[in-house]
């Protein structure tokens, strides 16, 4: 009668990703990683690959200057949320020759020139960034707060313009204003933050800025 068969298991490592496990036999026990984990590494690393030099100096001129490199790498994309939002709001208006939704865009824009946190940011610090697993925007600095204020001032122009009957002067005036607002939230120009360097003074360049 034939004796036992003894089977020998040999452990060898697998390596999922960063993380190194080691199993026997032919399946392993994958590790217990949490979804949003991944998520949060993947939205991570990201926004750490896309950040470049001419980018990071166009955020300078908006007024994140004394934010962390890895800090600012993360949360750059979500910092056109609110401008996007207001570009599309102004956008619409214009092409509706509509005062009411313009009027409507002042108030928004008068209270992110008056506050570091604008109105449509507290819709990522209260509600998207939990899902992305990024951390909260950066206040915004002065230049950025000047842009709204004076877009608050331009959205008035505009309503009243498109209230008064001077239907050509509301869409050049909103045409411009839509114009800025989708120059700036798609690739971080922004005009007026521009008009505040140029009559206070442009931050100093650091070493990873683009010459």
């Amino acid at each position: 009668m034939a004796g036992p068969v003894h089977r020998r298991i040999v452990a060898r490592p697998v390596t999922h990703g960063s993380l190194t496990v080691v199993c026997s036999g032919r399946s392993a026990a994958r590790p217990a990683v949490e979804p949003e984990r991944l998520a949060a590494h993947f939205v991570k690393g990201l926004a750490m690959a896309t950040l470049s030099p001419t980018t990071r100096r166009r955020l300078e001129i908006q007024g994140f200057v004394d934010v962390e490199e890895r800090t600012l790498a993360e949360t750059a994309p979500w910092l056109r949320l609110a401008l996007a939002l207001c570009t599309v709001m102004a956008a619409a208006g214009t092409a509706l020759g509509s005062p009411m939704v313009l009027w409507s865009l002042v108030p928004i824009a008068a209270l992110a020139a008056a506050f570091p946190v604008h109105p449509f940011d507290l819709l990522y610090n209260h509600g998207l960034r939990h899902l992305t697993g990024t951390g909260p925007l950066p206040r915004r600095g002065a230049p950025s707060r000047f842009a709204c204020g004076l877009g608050a001032v331009w959205l008035m122009v505009t309503a009243w313009a498109f209230q008064s009957g001077a239907m050509v002067a509301g869409y050049a005036l909103g045409g411009m204003l839509t114009f800025v607002g989708l120059l700036v939230s798609t690739t971080d120009i922004c005009i007026p933050s521009l008009i505040y360097r140029t009559l206070f003074g442009f931050p100093p360049r650091s070493a990873h800025d683009k010459l």
